[in-house]
């Protein structure tokens, strides 16, 4: 695995979810694999419907998540396939 990948994801939320630099994101879907994300930067844009923000990552791992400092939070976010149909 390429853990020391910077990876950009996206995720779309209310607006009362902050996601910080330093925090660990979940994602969870039926059809992609779980995977475990460490946030190094991240952007949030207001928009209608409620608030998008873009998350430059590392990969991590469940155990390093599982051991993350009282500060680091975690977000549970799940995967959405882009081809709507």
């Amino acid at each position: 695995m390429e853990y020391d990948k910077l990876r950009s994801l996206y995720v779309d939320s209310e607006a009362s979810l902050i996601i910080e630099p330093d925090d660990f994101v979940i994602t969870i879907g039926k059809k992609k694999s779980n995977s475990v994300y460490h946030v190094v930067e991240s952007k949030r844009v207001i928009r209608e419907n409620g608030v998008r923000s873009y998350l430059k990552v590392l990969k991590s791992d469940l155990l390093t998540c599982l051991k993350r400092e009282q500060s680091q939070r975690v977000v549970s976010v799940t995967w959405n396939s882009r081809n709507k149909k």
